[in-house]
């Protein structure tokens, strides 16, 4: 794919030369933020006239609006080779140049002189071996060698669409990331993996972490202080300033990472996954330092509607950091309070439904749309909620119902073509990867979209359910 790409990066560029007004259309989660901005950042130094629309999905009504802009070139980024199918997108690609970097599974292979169609999937490639970010940046770095120091963006992105796997980056993704290296724009580091690490006092993100359950410390911040206490970290330095995680000497770090190891033994089978690989970039401050840190804070822009302050961080403009933080606070606000709704309603069968292999939730209007992906996968990961191997969730939107599908390791079932066959039925659309995938349908199909997923898993050979 690499070798190939070098050429496809030569016919992209050709195309981008000749085009006089370029449209550059993306998905608004950090992914297809961090694409936009690398894509942007190439085509200003190439002095080309662009805009950038960032969009929720490439859903039919979205495709039909498309039609009507006036521009020669047309770019799609993080969407578009599911929407192959589509008749109303095989005539915009007929009517003009258009090139779809994507890493999302295909319905159907279009092929026509005016696209340029990159996604790992046309190489045998897994979606999951590389995000779109990093397909922009490969093909920006084989017509301009110094968009290494841009590499970061492309690990914001692949880490957004959680392509970090057991602590580590692999495949391409593993290439992208000795790039930064070598240009010195991330360090790796050992340690706690806990949010905050640059951005909030030490007893703060202990308290408010809840990609890791502390007993005793999460949620509590009486407990927190008193953890630390205990082992002597000072929560304050000799200036009065607030301490983060990252200020920690070495010595102090080994003797928080045991106590927190101490404190989740009784409890958790591996209480020893609080630590691994920490991915710091260098020159940026805050949580614009933290490759982590920084996808949750773009994907919360671009969830709540705030896509274009997401591109302006992207592109250097630190002054939007405190607006940025306050759309991430409120973003996280929406999430506990969905997460609140569900476990209060666990008991509920008309909110939580429990198959004999798959859990559905009926959110209505109590999970918002914008948060319903995040909530399925803190929930298909949690043990605060019991879930079979896959989690359904239905959330609704103004005039329709979003669907967000999660499933655990162990199944080999596609949920992205499931999603698009059952959502084509019930006259809505559908698609995604194979564990992670989505859907929007009418509203009042909730239930039959249960059923039909039912009959699908039935239908399946057992062979499917077998890691």
């Amino acid at each position: 794919m690499l070798e190939e790409l070098k050429s496809i990066s030569k016919e992209i560029e050709e195309s981008i030369e000749k085009a006089r007004k370029i449209c550059v259309f993306s998905h608004l989660d950090a992914d297809g933020i961090c694409s936009a901005a690398l894509l942007s950042r190439f085509l200003y130094l190439k002095e080309k006239e662009f805009k950038v629309k960032f969009l929720r999905q490439l859903e039919r009504d979205k495709i039909k609006g498309i039609q009507g802009e006036i521009c020669d070139l047309l770019i799609f980024l993080d969407f578009g080779s599911g929407q192959l199918h589509h008749d109303e997108f095989k005539k915009i690609i007929e009517e003009r140049k258009t090139i779809i970097i994507d890493h999302h599974q295909l319905k159907e292979n279009f092929e026509n002189e005016n696209l340029i169609h990159v996604n790992p999937h046309l190489f045998n490639l897994d979606g999951n071996s590389i995000s779109a970010a990093g397909l922009v940046y490969l093909i920006c770095k084989n017509l301009n060698p110094k968009f290494t120091k841009y590499s970061y963006l492309a690990l914001v992105g692949a880490y957004g669409d959680r392509q970090e796997k057991k602590n580590e980056f692999l495949g391409l993704n593993r290439y992208i990331l000795e790039d930064a290296l070598k240009a010195k724009v991330i360090e790796i580091k050992h340690g706690l993996r806990i949010f905050g690490r640059l951005s909030k006092p030490i007893h703060k993100a202990l308290e408010q972490c809840t990609s890791i359950f502390i007993p005793h410390v999460t949620g509590n911040e009486s407990g927190a202080v008193q953890l630390l206490s205990e082992i002597g970290i000072r929560l304050k330095d000799e200036n009065g300033r607030w301490r983060k995680l990252a200020d920690l000497s070495p010595q102090e770090e080994i003797k928080l990472v045991t106590a927190i190891i101490l404190q989740r033994l009784s409890s958790l089978k591996r209480p020893e996954d609080v630590i691994g690989n920490i991915y710091e970039i260098k020159g940026k401050e805050d949580m614009l330092g933290d490759v982590n840190e920084f996808s949750m804070l773009l994907n919360a822009c671009g969830k709540v509607g705030k896509p274009d302050i997401a591109l302006s961080l992207c592109l250097g403009n630190s002054k939007l950091l405190d607006t940025s933080k306050r759309i991430m606070s409120e973003y996280r606000k929406m999430i506990l309070n969905a997460l609140e709704f569900v476990y209060e309603n666990l008991n509920n069968p008309e909110v939580y439904i429990q198959e004999e292999k798959f859990t559905a939730i009926i959110g209505r209007d109590k999970i918002p749309h914008q948060v319903s992906s995040t909530v399925a996968s803190i929930i298909i990961n949690s043990k605060s909620f019991p879930t079979k191997k896959i989690l359904i969730v239905f959330s609704d939107m103004e005039d329709s119902v979003k669907i967000s599908l999660r499933r655990k390791s162990g199944f080999k079932v596609n949920l992205g073509k499931i999603a698009h066959e059952i959502a084509e039925e019930l006259d809505g659309e559908g698609g995604g990867h194979v564990r992670a995938a989505g859907a929007k349908i009418p509203k009042g199909k909730e239930l039959e979209f249960v059923r039909k997923f039912r009959e699908k898993l039935q239908s399946l050979p057992s062979k499917e359910f077998i890691s």
